[in-house]
């Protein structure tokens, strides 16, 4: 007959599952590891990697509704710091992220994060910017993202042909992007063109105001365009000049937490009026992990170790087919 668990280590288990391995539980109590995971079970302290302050990489997309083939975001977000660490349970290692960590991460590349399929708190306590991001991605939702349908081919070619809709009003009605409008009359080599906007004139006061604003709550153009009687691509355009221009941050962090809008003669040069520009998206990504990077170790009040980062960049780069 089992020994009875007393109510200090019961304490003890309820306190640490989660948080540290079940080996560990299992040696400080003297029980054997099945001991330990039966008694959890039984006080519903569900799965070991579900308890603690952190869940499997795998267990983070679906609570973010990705399905299917995750190998483009595994890239792309590794690429952008992704804070993984791997924890091992019993003889099996698993990628995990702190929650701690990936809300921190999160806030700096939320426009890589579709929030609406999130069911609030499914991580536990948000930061405040996450319910209004979870607005913007609702409503950036009702642009379509699946592939063309010929009817919708022919609804472009019939609005193009009529010689009166503009980009704008072209998004609105096949309720595509300005930008997917554009790549697809280019794919099908469609000569004629929508009506170009109206408003040419200078932005005023407001209308810069209404984009930071909406900008760092992490709207999309088309949905600014709402707001704003410009067209979506006029928008995109002016977020583009703003942060070359150092007057908007890349990596949309709330400009009252960290000031972003510098002025010009302190930017400095960008790297967009020097370098390729096959190798933007690259130099991005490097700057976008020596940002986390740097706030981490700013945040656990240690010295940058420029060589090891540039040595697990390397290495992360390298296991995922890219280049620095």
């Amino acid at each position: 007959m089992p020994a009875p668990w007393p109510k200090e280590e019961i304490e003890y288990l309820e306190d640490k599952w989660g948080h540290i391995s079940i080996t560990a539980v299992s040696k400080k109590l003297n029980r054997s590891i099945n001991a330990v995971k039966l008694k959890a079970g039984r006080l519903g302290l569900g799965r070991h990697l579900h308890s603690g302050d952190y869940i499997t990489l795998n267990q983070l997309y679906k609570a973010l509704g990705i399905t299917g083939s995750t190998g483009y975001k595994n890239i792309s977000w590794i690429k952008a710091g992704l804070p993984i660490k791997h924890k091992k349970v019993i003889n099996n290692s698993f990628r995990v992220i702190y929650i701690r960590d990936f809300w921190k991460w999160a806030e700096l590349n939320k426009m890589l994060i579709d929030f609406s399929r999130l069911e609030p708190y499914t991580l536990g306590p948000e930061p405040d910017w996450v319910g209004e991001k979870r607005k913007a991605d609702f409503l950036a939702a009702q642009y379509k993202t699946t592939p063309w349908t010929p009817k919708e081919d022919s609804l472009l070619v019939h609005m193009l042909n009529a010689y009166r809709y503009s980009y704008r009003e072209i998004s609105i009605k096949l309720k595509r992007t300005e930008g997917a409008i554009k790549r697809r009359m280019r794919d099908l080599r469609l000569k004629q063109r929508p009506l170009k906007a109206d408003n040419h004139n200078p932005w005023t006061d407001e209308e810069t105001e209404i984009l930071i604003d909406m900008y760092y709550r992490g709207y999309i153009a088309e949905v600014m365009a709402e707001k704003i009687p410009r067209s979506a691509l006029a928008i995109k355009g002016k977020i583009e000049r703003m942060i070359k221009d150092g007057e908007l941050s890349p990596n949309r962090l709330d400009p009252n937490k960290e000031p972003s809008r510098l002025p010009r003669e302190k930017a400095g040069v960008s790297y967009k009026e020097v370098l390729p520009k096959d190798t933007w998206p690259e130099i991005h990504r490097f700057l976008s992990s020596l940002n986390h990077y740097s706030s981490v170790a700013k945040e656990q009040n240690s010295k940058l170790d420029i060589g090891g980062f540039m040595k697990a960049y390397v290495d992360t780069s390298a296991g995922c087919g890219g280049a620095l």
